[in-house]
């Protein structure tokens, strides 16, 4: 059913598409790479939540390479088309430059993030 949606151009069926790959749901094997296409046809459609799910896959590099760079892309792209996302992104930047400090740090800007 969500295939033939898809078919017609609906961006939340190329979502849920992407979804079913990516954690292997319905009978489909899990496929994460296979899954960033299906996300990437639906960000192509401007779908925010699609944009944001290819920006987490790109910034831990699951099932495509890892590119801190094109995750940030996608995560203000994301929140560009969906002032919703906003937040998450900013979550997910704050991530991404925790990522690149060391464990010190990274412990003491987590302790900062339960404070407040």
């Amino acid at each position: 059913m969500y295939g033939m949606s898809a078919s017609q151009g609906n961006s939340d069926a190329y979502l849920r598409v992407g979804d079913f790959h990516y954690y292997g749901k319905a009978g489909i094997p899990q496929d994460k790479y296979t899954a960033s296409q299906y996300y990437q046809i639906a960000a192509d459609m401007k779908n925010s939540h699609a944009i944001f799910d290819l920006g987490v896959m790109y910034e831990i590099g699951d099932g495509v390479i890892q590119d801190f760079h094109l995750a940030k892309r996608f995560f203000d792209n994301a929140a560009e088309f969906d002032p919703e996302a906003k937040v998450p992104r900013n979550i997910a930047l704050l991530i991404q430059q925790v990522i690149n400090k060391s464990i010190i740090i990274c412990i003491f800007l987590l302790f900062l993030l339960f404070l407040f």
